[in-house]
């Protein structure tokens, strides 16, 4: 308030004067307390207003803090495969770091969505971004009566017989 407002700087200024009597700054107090309570409400509004400009969905996907803005109307379905589809990438990523302990968490999700553009072509490789295709896709590869046919299966034991040629090399 100082920075931005005459009058209260210069209250301020007044009540900070040596050579003031007890009565003098109580009256400098009272008045200065009277301008913060009239300037208050102004600067708690236009602090609102600037947090409000800030958390605004736009906003937040335009600094690509958000992957996209949703209506709240499909929210819950959007919600529903999105967890869906969570589960079913970490129980693929388990197996997958049940075979290689070595593998992070993120080289193994990096590794099923370089699985899933294999499967479905490049051309269909935007569809890693469907949540429903992607649990779609990995509940038909897990659910694979033949394994030799399963590209998950059939990736997961490559990396297996690769540990084993690791170990063995050491």
């Amino acid at each position: 308030m100082e920075r931005l407002d005459e009058t209260y700087a210069t209250l301020l200024k007044h009540s900070k004067q040596s050579g003031l009597t007890k009565e003098e700054r109580e009256l400098v107090g009272r008045q200065l307390k009277a301008r913060e309570d009239l300037l208050a409400p102004m600067y708690h509004q236009v602090a609102v207003h600037f947090a409000d400009l800030h958390d605004t969905p736009g906003r937040m996907l335009e600094k690509a803090v958000i992957s996209d803005v949703l209506e709240w109307k499909s929210s819950r379905k959007f919600f529903y495969w999105r967890v869906r589809r969570l589960l079913a990438e970490l129980e693929v990523i388990k197996k997958i770091q049940s075979v290689n302990k070595s593998l992070s968490h993120g080289q193994a999700g990096s590794m099923l969505r370089r699985w899933f553009a294999e499967c479905k072509g490049t051309v269909n490789a935007y569809l890693w971004h469907n949540n429903e295709a992607v649990v779609s896709w990995i509940q038909e590869e897990l659910n694979e009566e033949d394994p030799t046919t399963s590209l998950i299966a059939q990736n997961i034991e490559l990396i297996k017989k690769a540990r084993v040629v690791q170990e063995i090399k050491r």
